[in-house]
């Protein structure tokens, strides 16, 4: 798993987004393609084909489908198709067994946040979250069928919309929303303030 973050982070890096980079004279594109296509890419490519005006990964659709964190919503992607079991067990405990006080201060927090969110992005005309949620969602699904696979979608809201963060979307409400994975598996943006981190190497 840290391999892979560092490899999603190396093409970031070199403006790969994850993806295989195809130059070209004028501009560089991003292909699905390659031999080793990384976990992920397809649920990418599926919200692509419904957010932007086509499946193509280049990095205009890309923004236009998951927003101005588009290259932290494209490793997020990757990140959470790659999970193995430890990494979703910590998830899961992290949020509590259905019925429990954890998980019910989990989802009142994430509601809070994602209330926020709403406005914020509806004043804004800002409809980042949708494609980030639709490929966070499938590649977690991709990984658990458990009710808390939830997590994935609510990050990806979160991240997608971390430029809101302001008068009406506090550093509180990105902060609930995006916990979880932070103090499970890892940052999920470079400006984020870290966090304590338990039982990962």
């Amino acid at each position: 798993m840290s391999e892979t973050r560092r490899g999603a982070n190396a093409a970031k890096s070199q403006g790969e987004v994850g993806f295989q980079t195809v130059e070209h004279a004028e501009s560089t594109s991003l292909s699905l393609s390659g031999s080793a296509p990384t976990p992920g890419d397809e649920h990418i490519q599926s919200a692509l084909l419904k957010w932007a005006p086509t499946d193509e990964p280049t990095q205009e659709n890309l923004d236009i489908a998951f927003g101005p964190q588009s290259d932290q919503v494209t490793e997020l992607t990757h990140a959470i198709a790659s999970l193995d079991d430890t990494d979703i067990q910590r998830l899961d405990a992290l949020i509590g067994a259905p019925g429990s006080d954890s998980r019910g201060l989990y989802i009142w927090k994430n509601q809070n946040a994602s209330n926020a969110g709403d406005d914020a992005a509806s004043a804004a005309g800002d409809i980042s979250a949708n494609g980030s949620a639709e490929a966070a969602w499938s590649a977690a699904t991709s990984v658990t069928t458990g009710s808390t696979r939830a997590w994935g979608k609510d990050v990806a809201i979160a991240l997608s919309r971390r430029h809101l963060i302001g008068d009406t979307y506090l550093q509180e409400h990105y902060d609930d929303a995006t916990k979880v994975w932070r103090v499970a598996v890892g940052p999920i943006h470079p400006d984020d303030k870290a966090m304590p981190r338990i039982g990962r190497r």
